[in-house]
């Protein structure tokens, strides 16, 4: 009896086990772990492209979805980049935001932007609705882009609010998406 006793704890301790395993992979800990690593083997891919400055695209996941963001200088490659990350393992979709056309900024300019895009970094930082960490904002100019993840339509709104209302901005480019 004892005998058999042991033998249903030990295949219960070891049911229990695998049931928190698969708990923990579906946990969002277990995603976001999953999603950074869709991100760095897409920015690895992203390297490896010769016609691509792998500098100038940045990425972004989530659930699988990777956004590309940045500046290219031609369209092949806005092209390669997206190939590039749709070949990667994890991979679900890719939404290519990247804008093609060399970059023309001043020095002032350059300055302009970059402390444009302070300002909204730390509107966003300031806001109980919005999560800085997870939405990116580049400066070209006065023209500000927004790019990654919200959890709600109501931070995506709101980001794009604040974006607005910060000094020299002259139109607000939302890519950001909501998580679903």
């Amino acid at each position: 009896m004892k005998k058999l006793s042991m033998i249903g704890i030990a295949a219960s301790l070891m049911l229990g086990g695998a049931m928190v395993a698969n708990a923990a992979e579906d946990s969002s800990a277990g995603r976001v772990v999953d999603d950074s690593a869709i991100t760095t083997k897409v920015k690895a891919a992203l390297v490896g492209e010769k016609d691509v400055s792998a500098l100038k695209v940045h990425v972004k996941t989530y659930k699988g979805e990777v956004q590309l963001n940045g500046r290219v200088e031609t369209a092949d490659q806005k092209a390669a980049a997206e190939a590039a990350a749709s070949k990667v393992e994890g991979v679900k979709s890719v939404k290519n935001n990247l804008t093609v056309g060399e970059s023309h900024h001043s020095a002032g300019k350059m300055m302009d932007d970059t402390a444009i895009t302070t300002k909204v970094k730390a509107a966003f930082a300031g806001s109980p609705v919005v999560k800085a960490t997870q939405i990116g904002v580049k400066t070209k100019g006065g023209v500000v882009t927004l790019s990654g993840f919200a959890d709600t339509a109501e931070s995506k709104a709101e980001a794009e609010r604040l974006a607005g209302e910060v000094a020299n901005v002259q139109k607000v480019k939302n890519n950001v998406e909501v998580r679903q």
